[in-house]
C-alpha cells in the first residue's frame, strides 16, 4: 500500500462513456479522504493464517466484547422499542430530556451547562462537521494537532477548509508546543482544535497547560474547538479537566459522544457544547448559524436519543466505570513489555484507548511506519495503524481495548516481530 498521506488523495479516473454525459464527481467528493479508513479498508495484505488475528486498529471498544454498554441502557432501550413512542422525529437540535441530561453531566460551578448549550448530533463526526460548517468559510484555516485525528482535516478539506498542524511535543509528554501553535496563527485562522485526553497519544493535560492554551487563543482571539471524546477517560487517578473549565473569555466548543464513554460506537449519538461566556459566539451569529445548520443533518434516531438520561443516570456511570479500570489495567500491562522492546519507545498512556509507539527505524530495519505495520500483520497478524495516517511519520498506534491476556499476547508477539527486523550489528 502507498504511503498514507493527509494531503493526497486517490485519483478518481472518467471513463469515454462517462465523459460523454453531463455527470461529474464534485471537487467536494473528490477533496474527501479518511488515512485510517483508507488504511484499514483497502489494505491487501493478509494476516498470518497460523496466528490468531489480532485487530489492534480502530478505535471501537466493542472489537472484542468484553466492553460493553451498561446493561440497564439496553433493556430500557428495549422497552422503549416495544413502547413504539420513539418512531417519529425529534427536533432538529435533539430531545429537551437527551440535551438535560448531558448539561447535567458536564456542568460544574466553575463551568455550568445549560440544556440549550447543547446540540445533539450523529456521533462526534456530526459534531465535527457541524461546528466547521459553522465557523469557516472556503478557504479559512482550522488549525489541528500533530499528531493527531485525521477526521477533523477529513471533514475540513470537504468543506473547502485548509488546515494547518501544530506540534505536540513528544519529548514533553505530547503537550502543546506553545511557540508552534502561535505561530501558525494568522488572518483566516477561524478555529483550534485542541483533543484532551488524546487520540492517538493517550495523554491528558494538566490544568496549567489547558491555560497556557488559552492565553494563545485569547491573545490571538480565536475560538477553541474541543474534541473531548474521551472526557473522564483517565488513568491511575489523573484528573480531567475540560478546556471551557478553564476558559474565563475564550469561546469554547467542545464535542462529545457516547461511542468511546459508554462503548456504543454504532449508536452514533455524538453532542456540541457551547461554552460562550462573553456571548461571543452569540453576537456573532454562531449559535443561530448551528441552529440552522441542524436543521440540515437532522439529529440522531429517536430511539438513542430517548435513553441517554439512563445512560447518564448513577448506575450506568457506575458500569461505564469498569470500562476505564480495564483500559488502565490494559494501559499498565502493554506499556512496560513495549517499552524494553528494542527499536521501540513510547509514553505510558494517561488516559483514552490508545498507546501512540515511536519506531526507531535506524534500529529496525523498515523503510517507514506502513512497512512496519503491513509486515506486523502478515508475520504475527496483529494489526495497528501507521503513525502516518495521524500526521506523524515512524510511529504506530494500538488501541487498548482487547482483554488483558490478547493484549498481552500481542505485546509478546511484537516483540519477537521487531527482534526478528532489528540490525545486527
Amino acid at each position: 500500500m502507498e504511503h498514507p498521506n493527509r494531503n493526497s488523495f486517490p485519483k478518481i479516473e472518467t471513463t469515454e462513456q462517462a465523459s460523454k454525459w453531463n455527470v461529474s464527481c464534485s471537487q467536494r467528493a473528490k477533496n474527501t479522504f479518511n488515512p485510517i479508513r483508507n488504511f484499514v479498508q483497502n489494505t491487501t495484505v493478509k494476516p498470518n493464517p497460523e496466528k490468531s488475528p489480532i485487530r489492534l486498529s480502530v478505535g471501537d471498544p466493542t472489537e472484542f466484547g468484553n466492553l460493553v454498554i451498561p446493561q440497564q441502557a439496553v433493556h430500557q432501550l428495549s422497552e422503549n422499542i416495544l413502547s413504539g413512542k420513539y418512531n417519529g422525529y425529534t427536533m432538529s437540535f435533539g430531545t429537551l430530556e437527551a440535551r438535560k441530561a448531558i448539561a447535567e453531566y458536564f456542568s460544574s460551578q466553575e463551568c455550568p451547562v445549560q440544556p440549550q448549550d447543547v446540540l445533539l448530533t450523529c456521533g462526534t463526526a456530526g459534531a465535527i462537521e457541524l461546528i466547521l460548517s459553522a465557523l469557516g468559510d472556503e478557504g479559512k484555516t482550522v488549525l489541528i494537532p500533530k499528531p493527531g485525528f485525521p477526521l477533523f482535516q477529513t471533514i475540513a478539506s470537504s468543506l473547502g477548509l485548509k488546515t494547518k498542524p501544530y506540534r505536540l511535543k513528544q519529548e514533553d509528554g505530547w503537550q502543546v508546543d506553545l511557540e508552534d501553535l502561535r505561530s501558525q496563527i494568522d488572518q483566516d485562522t477561524v478555529a483550534i482544535i485542541v483533543n484532551n485526553p488524546s487520540n492517538p497519544c493517550g495523554s491528558v493535560y494538566t490544568k496549567q497547560h489547558l491555560q497556557d492554551i488559552l492565553d494563545v487563543a485569547e491573545k490571538c482571539k480565536i475560538p477553541i474547538i474541543a474534541d473531548e471524546v474521551y472526557a473522564n477517560m483517565c488513568f491511575d487517578g489523573i484528573p480531567f479537566y475540560s478546556v471551557a473549565s478553564q476558559s474565563r473569555n475564550v469561546p469554547v466548543i467542545s464535542l462529545g459522544s457516547i461511542s468511546k464513554l459508554f462503548a456504543a460506537p454504532g449508536w452514533r449519538l455524538g453532542w456540541l457544547i457551547v461554552h460562550d461566556r462573553l456571548e461571543i459566539l452569540l453576537d456573532a451569529g454562531v449559535v443561530q448559524c448551528l441552529h440552522q445548520l441542524t436543521m440540515r443533518m437532522l439529529v440522531p434516531s429517536s430511539l438513542i436519543q430517548s435513553i441517554v438520561s439512563t445512560l447518564f443516570s448513577e448506575h450506568c456511570i457506575k458500569e461505564q466505570s469498569r470500562i476505564v479500570e480495564q483500559l488502565e489495567r490494559n494501559a499498565n500491562a502493554a506499556y512496560p513489555l513495549l517499552r524494553e522492546i528494542p527499536g521501540l519507545s513510547c509514553t505510558k498512556p494517561q488516559g483514552a484507548l490508545y498507546m501512540f509507539i515511536h519506531l526507531d527505524l535506524n534500529v529496525l530495519a523498515f523503510e517507514n511506519d506502513v512497512e512496519f505495520t503491513e509486515l506486523l500483520w502478515k508475520e504475527e497478524s496483529v494489526f495497528v495503524i501507521p503513525g502516518s495516517c495521524f500526521g506523524w511519520n515512524g510511529a504506530a498506534r494500538i488501541v487498548l481495548n482487547a482483554p488483558g491476556p490478547i493484549i498481552t499476547e500481542a505485546c509478546h508477539r511484537i516483540r519477537s516481530f521487531c527482534e526478528r527486523h532489528h540490525y545486527r550489528v
